[in-house]
């Protein structure tokens, strides 16, 4: 496969799909959208003068000044969360080389705030913190809601937000929304905290990743004393936060709830924690404890958004699986990367690009008649590739989609859904193709299965929009929907590619998501 073919498509459908979302997000105004607009406006002008170098160049941009300042970020999360905090310094200073917006010029400044934090000084964290918060990009803002946190002036932090010339940007930010949240919990004004959990997050106007839609969620209903709500959440999609730090909402929700004694022991559990932050709010909650719902009932429009947030949790657990984080292993998945990594260790010796070498292992041959009608070919041709690039694409949509399956349904669903495209597909190119002896043609590769794996999740979310009210299930169906379609286009501009076998994979993959859904939902 031509690499610089491959990297005009990858390049220019990354940085179209980055400016869009960006764009819906009502985030034009930042960095990572300038970028993004800036190489796919290269990368155009490159093809228009320099066809055959296009791709290596928007690639190069693209690589630069997009994927590593994205990888290198979390980097730099990582080596905040284990405390390795002079190293996350070098590494953001070298980033902001790379991409100087968004904050990332000041953000070494910040991560010294977060080291005194943990070491427990607070009045020079505070004092850098109060230098930041004012910054109108993403490290100011998360500097306004960790110093909130480390002081835990909550009615400070309210005021702050109120009276900012900026309040509906602000209110854009999904950690500031979050933090606005809990600042009104934290100081009994519900009321108000429900209005605002209504009008960003139940109407969906936030754009937000579903880790932080959930955190919002489970703080509203802690602050309102759903303690089953809370246990469910925290045991389900927020199941890898810290322990101490699911002991610390839990006893928020106890509290809500009047049952002091059990939230009292739960506090006390995590009084020993190594984290300053986690100190400071578990004596403050010993010592003011938060409004109760036996003295202050809830009111019957807040038991609504209670009962949706419970329906929304179990709609997204069921149907939501682009964004869903069940709990569970992915094996599955790894396995048949790891089948396809050792199937193609045989090819190697040979020549992975070598078509004799490939017929003698299993490609299908078309016509079959070539080949004495051997139609075992039509299971071994979907363990083969023709060359590293081929199976590297084949596992990274294994990797992306094949997980999403697999929690959804779990491995042996998994499984049937992969062998059923693939050989299905393959099976049905041999029937559908005007290949024949005198003009005969070879297929090899797993992109059939993987295409059923992503036509058996638009098919569970299709259910999904059918039987269920979720804004989030019709947005992943809208966003897998485009990109079949970017995939489509691609296969019909690469003459290597099969585009009948992509197609027949994903027509039989969403019939199985179909079939797979609807038997799952009628026997709940």
């Amino acid at each position: 496969m031509d690499l610089n073919h491959l990297l005009l498509w990858m390049v220019g459908a990354s940085c179209g799909l980055s400016a869009f979302f960006l764009l819906t997000a009502n985030r034009w105004k930042s960095g990572r959208f300038a970028v993004a607009v800036m190489v796919g406006l290269i990368l155009a002008i490159s093809f228009a003068f320099l066809p055959q170098h296009a791709g290596f160049i928007g690639g190069g941009l693209w690589l630069a000044f997009m994927v590593l300042p994205s990888l290198g970020n979390t980097a730099v999360n990582w080596l905040v969360s284990v405390d390795r905090f002079a190293l996350a310094r070098i590494v953001a200073r070298g980033l902001a080389f790379l991409h100087p917006f968004d904050g990332n010029l000041i953000k070494p400044k910040f991560i010294t705030a977060l080291q005194l934090i943990h070491a427990g000084d607070s009045t020079r964290a505070d004092a850098i913190l109060e230098s930041l918060r004012n910054s109108p990009n993403t490290i100011g803002r998360a500097a306004a809601v960790i110093r909130m946190r480390t002081t835990t002036d909550f009615r400070e932090f309210i005021a702050w937000v109120d009276t900012s010339a900026h309040r509906s940007q602000l209110l854009t930010d999904a950690q500031v929304v979050d933090a606005y949240l809990q600042a009104m919990g934290e100081t009994g004004q519900r009321e108000r905290m429900f209005d605002v959990f209504r009008e960003r997050v139940v109407s969906h106007q936030l754009a937000t990743s579903s880790t932080m839609r959930h955190v919002m969620r489970m703080k509203v209903a802690a602050f309102s004393g759903q303690v089953d709500f809370v246990m469910q959440v925290l045991d389900g999609p927020l199941l890898q936060l810290p322990d101490e730090l699911k002991d610390y909402w839990l006893a928020t929700a106890y509290q809500s709830a009047g049952n002091i004694p059990e939230a009292t022991g739960l506090l006390h559990t995590i009084r020993n924690s190594r984290n300053f932050r986690i100190l400071v709010a578990t004596d403050r909650r010993l010592q003011n404890p938060v409004q109760s719902t036996v003295d202050e009932p809830l009111s019957v429009k807040d038991l609504e958004v209670v009962s949706s947030i419970a329906r929304s949790l179990h709609d997204e657990t069921q149907y939501a699986v682009l964004s869903g984080n069940k709990p569970g292993n992915r094996r599955g998945t790894w396995a048949i990367i790891a089948l396809l990594a050792l199937v193609f260790s045989f090819e190697i010796p040979g020549g992975a690009e070598d078509t004799d070498n490939l017929i003698l292992l299993g490609a299908l041959v078309i016509p079959l008649s070539l080949v004495d009608n051997e139609w075992w070919r039509v299971i071994t041709a979907g363990f083969l590739h023709f060359g590293y690039m081929h199976l590297l694409m084949n596992c990274f949509g294994l990797l992306l989609f094949g997980q999403r399956v697999e929690q959804a349904w779990g491995k042996i669903l998994l499984f049937a859904c992969y062998g059923i495209s693939s050989i299905g597909s393959i099976s049905l190119v041999l029937l559908l193709s005007e290949a024949t002896e005198s003009n005969p043609a070879i297929l090899v590769g797993a992109s059939g299965g993987v295409m059923g794996l992503i036509g058996a999740l638009l098919g569970h979310l299709a259910i999904g929009m059918m039987k269920v009210r979720s804004r989030v299930v019709v947005q992943e169906f809208m966003m897998l929907f485009l990109i079949i379609g970017l995939q489509l286009v691609f296969d019909a501009n690469t003459p290597i590619v099969s585009s009948t076998c992509h197609l027949m994979g994903l027509l039989i993959g969403f019939s199985f998501g179909i079939f797979v859904a609807r038997f799952q939902a009628k026997r709940q």
